[in-house]
């Protein structure tokens, strides 16, 4: 399952969060018990071609599900969508390996949920991310 690709705006050698409202294959927001493990993956894209090159040591980071996902949706002013509100919140770090550095670029930022029922297929959360 992937969700719809979101898209945002960051100043260059920032990060920031991301949020999402995250469904799992019943239809439902997922919660921790759901997920077994997350990654992420962060793409420099070629506004030209399309193709996606891997940004030099953001491929496969870890992320803990019991800080990513919220086992209740959450509603703040952090949160513009809608009234319903997220259950996915991210921040990735920039502190050692730099992440969204070339400004006017887009990046897509890929996390892949593995889901705790390894009868079902995994949860792909993209954003797509353009520097200022």
């Amino acid at each position: 399952m992937t969700c719809k690709v979101r898209k945002l705006c960051i100043p260059k050698d920032t990060t920031g969060a991301f949020l999402a409202r995250v469904a799992g294959w019943n239809g439902q927001p997922i919660v921790q018990a759901d997920i077994a493990s997350i990654t992420y993956t962060a793409y420099l894209i070629d506004e030209a071609s399309g193709a996606q090159s891997v940004v030099a040591n953001q491929q496969a980071i870890p992320a803990v599900v019991g800080s990513v996902i919220y086992d209740t949706l959450q509603v703040n002013n952090r949160w513009t969508a809608d009234a319903i509100g997220y259950n996915f919140e991210h921040m990735p770090s920039i502190k050692v390996n730099p992440l969204f550095s070339i400004r006017g670029r887009r990046y897509l930022l890929v996390y892949t949920l593995v889901p705790t029922n390894s009868s079902l297929e995994n949860i792909v959360v993209e954003f797509s991310i353009e520097v200022e």
